[in-house]
């Protein structure tokens, strides 16, 4: 009832009333989703829009079970989630990502970051251009002079060090 502001007596009495629900551009997809479950006897589980009755979208995921019964009826278990709350939040950590690399490509300084173990995890413009290097998976021992913080040529390097977090599981 709440993912699709729908009542329970309705969606009883019409099922399929629910998909109605879903968005003209994800209907294909969707009905994939649940033809490849079927095809495969696997649980059913699938990120898609729906349009409200006043045209907003909504994010729903759906994760279900089916049993096939002895006379062949399909009976689906399962839960439907709004998450569009997360997927919004998902776009503006995609958003604020571009918008960082963006600024780290724009500066004229050289700035490589790694991880814990030595890793480059980052290398800018201006950096991969000293290094000679198009690709973060340059090996540590390749890092010709990374501990001085200028080269000969006057570029200041800029190291950022980044650790990966102690998770408590």
């Amino acid at each position: 009832e709440e993912t699709h502001h729908l009542s329970a007596a309705a969606i009883h009495a019409n099922p399929l009333l629910m998909w109605s629900r879903v968005h003209p551009d994800e209907v294909g997809e969707f009905q994939d989703s649940i033809s490849r479950a079927i095809e495969h006897g696997q649980p059913w589980r699938h990120d898609h829009r729906i349009v409200m009755d006043d045209g907003t979208i909504r994010w729903i995921q759906g994760t279900a079970q089916m049993e096939i019964l002895a006379d062949g009826t399909l009976i689906w278990d399962g839960v439907l989630l709004d998450i569009t709350d997360r997927k919004a939040a998902e776009a503006a950590l995609v958003q604020e990502q571009d918008f960082v690399r963006l600024v780290v490509e724009s500066v004229s300084d050289a700035v490589i970051a790694c991880d814990g173990a030595g890793g480059l995890k980052l290398l800018n413009r201006t950096a991969r251009e000293w290094l000679g290097a198009d690709s973060p998976n340059l090996p540590v021992n390749q890092w010709p002079g990374l501990h001085h913080l200028r080269d000969d040529k006057g570029l200041n390097l800029s190291l950022i060090h980044i650790s990966e977090p102690t998770r408590p599981y």
